[in-house]
C-alpha cells in the first residue's frame, strides 16, 4: 500500500506556524488532526473546540481533517476548500474526457502514437514537484508509473489520502471489483501507477543516483518532470486560488534552478532520456547544466514543455 511514514523530510517543508491551523471535522478525526500538527509543527484544534464555521477563524489557512480527508480552507480569500480527489471532479473528467497521448505534457514526455500498452507501461516519470497531483495524474493516466515527490508535508498527506480511498475501496491484489463500472476500474487502474513520496526532490536524486552503480541495460528513471512555482504576475487577477495559497503557504520557488541542476547531475546515472520543466509561455527558459541542454518545447494556450536532452542524444 502506500508509505505513511517516509523519513526524508526537510525543515523547507513546514509552513509559518501563525498562517496554518489543523482544525478536526469530526471527533473520530481528532487522532489523525493531532498527528498532521504534530509533523508540522502547528496548532491542533479538536473538533469539541472548532470555530471553523465561525466569520472569524484563528488562521488564515486551515488544514480541514475529517476521517479519511483533508483539505485546505484559505479563509485569507473568498475561496471554497482545495483538495484533491481521483474519483470525482476535474481528475476524472481528465481521466475520462482529458485527451490521451494528444495531451502537450504527453507530447514533451516522448510518448508517441505508435507506442503501445507495454511501451508506456514501462515508462517510468519522476514528477519532482508534485503539488496536487495533476500532472502526476495525468500521466498515469495513459498508463506510465509515476513516482510522486513532494516535500510539503500536508500536500504528502493529502496525495495520500486520495489514492487510499480509492484503492481502499477495492480489492487488496490487482484483481478487480466484478461490480465495478468501466471509470472506477480505470481510476484504481490509475491510482495503482502513481507512487507518493515525502522528500526533497534533489535529496531523492542524490540518494537514487548514488545507490545504483552501472545501470546501462536498465532504464530506472525514463523522465524527469519539473513543474517549477510559477512566478507571481502581480497585475494577473486570473491567478487560480490554490496558486495564490501555495504561494504564500510556501513562499516564492527559490531553488528551480538548483532542481534542475540536481536533475542534470542524477540523469545520467538514472540512464534518464529526457528531462522536461513546464513554463509560463511567457518565460524564458532555465539554462541547462553539464552536458543537458534546453534542445526543444512544446507549447499549449498559457504553457511551455521545455526539453532537456544529453548532448550524446
Amino acid at each position: 500500500m502506500i508509505d505513511t511514514d517516509h523519513s526524508m523530510k526537510t525543515a523547507a517543508q513546514k509552513p509559518e506556524s501563525g498562517e496554518l491551523g489543523v482544525v478536526s471535522q469530526t471527533t473520530e478525526a481528532d487522532v489523525r488532526a493531532d498527528d498532521l500538527a504534530k509533523r508540522l509543527g502547528i496548532e491542533y484544534i479538536p473538533f469539541a473546540q472548532s470555530n471553523s464555521t465561525d466569520k472569524e477563524a484563528r488562521h488564515p489557512f486551515e488544514l480541514l481533517v475529517d476521517t479519511d480527508e483533508t483539505v485546505l480552507q484559505p479563509r485569507a480569500y473568498k475561496s471554497g476548500p482545495i483538495g484533491i480527489s481521483f474519483d470525482t471532479g476535474r481528475n476524472q473528467h481528465r481521466l475520462l474526457h482529458g485527451g490521451g497521448r494528444s495531451q502537450t505534457l504527453i507530447k514533451a514526455l516522448g510518448i508517441k502514437r505508435s507506442f503501445n500498452r507495454e511501451q508506456i507501461g514501462n515508462m517510468h516519470i519522476v514528477d519532482t514537484t508534485s503539488g496536487f497531483c495533476r500532472d502526476s495524474w495525468a500521466i498515469a493516466s495513459v498508463g506510465c508509473k509515476v513516482t510522486a515527490l513532494e516535500r510539503c508535508i500536508w500536500l504528502h498527506w493529502m496525495q495520500q489520502e486520495a489514492l487510499e480511498r480509492v484503492l481502499n475501496s477495492t480489492t487488496p491484489d490487482d484483481t478487480l471489483n466484478i461490480g465495478q463500472s468501466e471509470s472506477e476500474k480505470l481510476v484504481e487502474e490509475t491510482c495503482r501507477r502513481i507512487t507518493p513520496v515525502s522528500t526533497d526532490a534533489c535529496q531523492w536524486l542524490q540518494q537514487q543516483s548514488e545507490n545504483l552503480s552501472g545501470v546501462d541495460e536498465d532504464i530506472v528513471v525514463d523522465v524527469i518532470y519539473i513543474d517549477p512555482m510559477y512566478p507571481e504576475r502581480k497585475k494577473s487577477a486570473a491567478v487560480k486560488k490554490e496558486m495564490q495559497a501555495l504561494h504564500r503557504l510556501l513562499g516564492p520557488d527559490l531553488d528551480s534552478n538548483k532542481l534542475i541542476e540536481c536533475a542534470c547531475k542524477a540523469a545520467t546515472q538514472l540512464a534518464t532520456k529526457r528531462i522536461v520543466v513546464k513554463r509560463p509561455a511567457w518565460a524564458e527558459p532555465i539554462a541547462g547544466f553539464a552536458d543537458w541542454q534546453a534542445a526543444t518545447s512544446h507549447e499549449s494556450e498559457n504553457t511551455r514543455y521545455d526539453i532537456y536532452l544529453h548532448n550524446r542524444h
